[in-house]
């Protein structure tokens, strides 16, 4: 079996006093959560609960009279879904003011969302509230099957150690849309991740023909993208909640 070759934590006080870097630290994470999301669609094309990333939403009740009921799923994994006039990752929902992961996907659907229509461009406009629409269609789609569903991707094929939960609002029933992309992990669960991701990408399982196709369908972020995560310094390519064309590993 593979091995580690070089394992090594920070310095014991790099991040003190926020908090102690071990194995067992639970790091926040932030926009992997977009990839695991993706990853995790890609076992429900491959089990047969969502055709293909071809298709809508327009199946979702949430999304009836929305802009989102006519876009495609590669659109959304693209971050290409003509929602630019609607919300953005600096903004949040831009006729309110409110942050996409604070609320449940039926909050939004019925009342910033509601009567809106695709913008005449397409453009590149990256946002979480994106990503929230993919986890919870997933959610929707599997039905009762989603707690077995994702048990089976995170502990029987990616093989974490550790518990796993995405974030979001627990009291709210999941036909209202409660998933939020974030979650916890330790490092060597993340390490898990990475490889069940590699595994998949060299083989010839249908989820790594998922993975080469978001990579054979992905975009250019651009240069001018207002980008507060400064992706494009180093990367220029984005598909399927994935960052790709890594500058310097072009070839690779």
């Amino acid at each position: 079996g593979s091995q580690i070759i070089y394992d090594a934590t920070a310095p014991e006080q790099r991040f003190a006093p926020l908090f102690q870097v071990n194995n067992d630290t639970m790091f926040r994470s932030n926009s992997v959560g977009k990839s695991l999301v993706s990853y995790i669609l890609g076992h429900a094309i491959c089990a047969g609960y969502i055709p293909s990333v071809q298709g809508n939403l327009s199946d979702w009740p949430l999304m009836e009279n929305t802009l989102y009921e006519s876009v495609s799923l590669i659109d959304l994994l693209n971050m290409r879904a003509r929602d630019q006039h609607i919300v953005s990752e600096n903004d949040g929902f831009i006729s309110s003011g409110r942050w996409f992961n604070n609320h449940p996907v039926a909050r939004f659907a019925n009342w910033e969302l509601q009567g809106t229509v695709p913008n005449d461009r397409q453009i590149y406009n990256y946002h979480g509230f994106a990503t929230n629409l993919l986890l919870n269609y997933v959610i929707f789609k599997t039905g009762e099957d989603w707690e077995a569903f994702l048990e089976g991707i995170i502990r029987d094929h990616i093989g974490f150690a550790e518990e796993f939960r995405f974030q979001g609002q627990n009291s709210i029933p999941n036909d209202q849309g409660p998933g939020w992309y974030s979650f916890f992990a330790t490092r060597y669960d993340y390490m898990r991740f990475a490889l069940a991701v590699l595994e998949d990408w060299q083989n010839e399982t249908c989820v790594g023909q998922y993975l080469r196709d978001i990579h054979e369908n992905r975009v250019s972020m651009g240069h001018n993208f207002n980008d507060p995560q400064r992706m494009t310094d180093v990367a220029q390519g984005f598909g399927g909640q994935f960052l790709f064309d890594f500058d310097g590993m072009r070839s690779r």
